[in-house]
């Protein structure tokens, strides 16, 4: 709230009529500036802004979230509203108020290092107005946050929003703080957030990357974390503490296999080669919190089977290097809508066959040992590339298995005989590996492969 005194000379009292007036303000350390009261227009007395707490979600990357919008006093008040990459609010947003853009001679303004990433500049509202290690967002962090979270539509004290649940069950409230233009709109009804990112490419570069939620019944629906906007934009701010700038990006490792297949350098969901990443049932493209046979989205409880899945393919079993012992047929979802590789990694990328893993058994050197801290099998190919594939268990109901011993990965294929199984990578420490049948409903990680 603001408070403005105006001088008016006639209220002034206890000073000559004659004598010049001049404001006295001494300070907490016992200076004293004046100041002549003809210079003085007025007197402002604003509420210092409010900084947040730092809540730990418990993600990959370490970054920690502010518990309120810039702002903001408590979780569910909308906050300030500023433009992509400004520090001040406005009583409109428009191209012609926007503080980066030269609305007179129609060009941009720079903010010093100009980049497609203001975070940690004096663009940065969350560095500028809180200090410290605070910034804004970037993509990759928002995208970060809703690939490890739950996010769950609720109410807070009459506002909705979605409440974004780490893994360790610290928690975030996002408020629906709608978006300021001409006038303020949809509080209640949409959310919208800057992050510091802008759109990669020259012909958009008048576009920013944003967080835009809705109350979607699906969250994975409700929460798009791809959405862009002009940058003039009144949005809301979410700190954070930590620095992801980019997604880490899956490479391809050529493991010199006869069928050229390049595999991943890290798990789907991982952002590095030793993190567990997502788990998924098999034929699923979401994460979930119980993977179980009643919560498995191709079973049918009225008459208690799953649904087959999958075109028609060859499985080869292989004896030793370049030798075919046999073939068997399956049920493959690789490239199709059922696989979550392609889905999640596009270009190129889909979930193993069988096939695939046997080759990767039977043309590399495969180690049990351990990689920062984490048991897992080092894949060594004969041109000296290799991929580490960590023991990160199962998902079984609400609770992971087996983490640290057992090394489970779908394939894409299924048995054509049983409905309930599809093939997998299966380990228990380095006691052999093997390909086998496992429960389709149960949650396990995805190497993908590309060519």
């Amino acid at each position: 709230m603001k408070k403005t005194f105006l001088f008016i000379m006639g209220l002034v009292v206890s000073l000559s009529l004659s004598a010049q007036k001049v404001m006295r303000v001494e300070m907490n350390d016992g200076s004293v500036a004046k100041y002549s009261t003809a210079d003085i227009k007025q007197i402002t007395f604003e509420d210092a802004m409010l900084v947040g707490s730092a809540v730990d979600l418990g993600l990959p990357s370490g970054t920690l979230w502010a518990d309120i919008n810039v702002g903001a006093q408590k979780p569910e008040d909308t906050g300030n509203y500023y433009g992509w990459g400004e520090t001040v609010t406005h009583d409109s947003y428009s191209w012609e108020v926007y503080t980066l853009w030269d609305y007179d001679n129609d060009q941009w303004i720079s903010w010093g290092e100009d980049s497609l990433d203001f975070a940690n500049s004096d663009a940065d509202v969350a560095h500028v107005q809180w200090g410290g290690e605070w910034r804004t967002p970037s993509k990759a962090q928002f995208e970060e946050l809703k690939e490890n979270c739950t996010w769950s539509l609720t109410t807070q004290n009459g506002m909705k929003g979605y409440l974004v649940t780490g893994k360790n069950d610290n928690s975030i409230f996002m408020p629906f703080n709608g978006v300021f233009t001409s006038e303020q709109q949809f509080v209640g009804s949409l959310g919208n957030y800057w992050s510091s990112t802008r759109v990669d490419r020259w012909e958009y570069q008048y576009l920013g990357c944003a967080l835009f939620l809705s109350p979607d019944s699906d969250p994975t629906e409700g929460v798009d974390i791809d959405a862009t906007a002009y940058r003039y934009y009144g949005y809301g701010v979410r700190p954070v503490i930590g620095n992801i700038t980019t997604k880490p990006q899956m490479e391809a490792v050529d493991m010199a296999l006869p069928s050229g297949t390049k595999w991943a350098s890290m798990n789907i969901g991982a952002t590095a080669p030793e993190e567990a990443g997502n788990y998924y049932a098999w034929g699923e493209t979401e994460t979930k919190d119980n993977y179980s046979k009643d919560d498995y989205a191709y079973y049918d409880a009225s008459t208690s089977t799953c649904s087959f899945l999958g075109d028609s393919a060859l499985y080869v079993y292989y004896d030793s290097y370049e030798m075919v012992n046999d073939t068997d047929t399956v049920l493959s979802i690789q490239n199709s809508q059922y696989d979550v590789a392609t889905k999640v990694l596009g270009d190129g990328w889909m979930m193993p066959s069988a096939s695939q893993f046997a080759e990767l058994m039977n043309y590399c050197i495969w180690t049990y040992t351990t990689q920062n801290g984490v048991t897992g099998f080092q894949v060594t190919a004969t041109n000296g590339n290799s991929i580490f594939l960590p023991s990160v268990g199962t998902k079984n109901k609400d609770y992971t298995s087996g983490s640290g011993k057992s090394t489970y990965y779908w394939t894409s294929d299924m048995s054509t005989s049983y409905s309930d199984y599809a093939i997998q990578l299966s380990a228990y420490m380095d006691y052999g590996k093997s390909l086998m049948t496992g429960s389709r409903w149960f949650g396990c990680p995805v190497r993908a492969v590309c060519k």
